[in-house]
């Protein structure tokens, strides 16, 4: 099933409700520096309510995603079982008359008589992604100074003599004291 539902008449009566399941076809999603690649379609199941001022969508999205770990770079799977909501309103409906407290960009509109489910489905996704993809918490990440990953590998980096501080822009901030109290040996 796409995610277009048309509305038939047994939906149109006050307190009627149908449920309704398909798949999101989605090839990537992007959350600042990372993509996400569906490892499958996602599976979504909602129930489409009348409230007679609206309609309203309510279920889940569950999605397998591959992502690159942000420490280690190394590619994993990524389940996500997230929550759909979201408000219909008629082409014509006056958000006001509805006694919905809604802005503009809290519902989406029917048009003859379809509702399209892909924006709610994808941001029920997107909300539900870390903002930073780890494939363990405890991941150690990659060695700054040769690259190595550090949960395959100990570097041998750590034993060797570190560069010359005194050549680093920052250096001069060293001793400073960011307390903002001032230092007691200078007194």
């Amino acid at each position: 099933m796409s995610t277009l539902i048309t509305l038939n008449d047994a939906l149109k009566s006050l307190a009627s409700y149908e449920e309704f399941e398909g798949v999101l076809n989605l090839d990537t999603l992007h959350l600042g520096p990372d993509t996400y690649t569906l490892v499958a379609p996602a599976q979504w199941h909602i129930t489409l309510t009348n409230t007679g001022s609206a309609y309203l969508a309510q279920g889940r999205i569950s999605a397998d995603l591959s992502v690159d770990c942000a420490r280690c770079t190394e590619a994993f799977t990524l389940s996500i079982d997230a929550e759909v909501f979201g408000y219909y309103l008629e082409e014509d409906a006056d958000v006001e008359e509805t006694g919905l407290d809604l802005d503009e960009d809290e519902f989406e509109r029917i048009v003859e008589d379809k509702i399209d489910l892909s924006s709610v489905l994808k941001a029920a996704l997107i909300y539900d992604l870390p903002m930073v993809p780890l494939h363990d918490e405890d991941c150690l990440g990659l060695c700054p100074t040769c690259g190595c990953n550090l949960n395959e590998q100990e570097c041998s980096c750590q034993d060797e003599p570190q560069e010359d501080f005194s050549k680093n822009p920052f250096a001069v901030l060293k001793d400073f004291d960011f307390s903002g109290s001032e230092n007691s040996d200078n007194q």
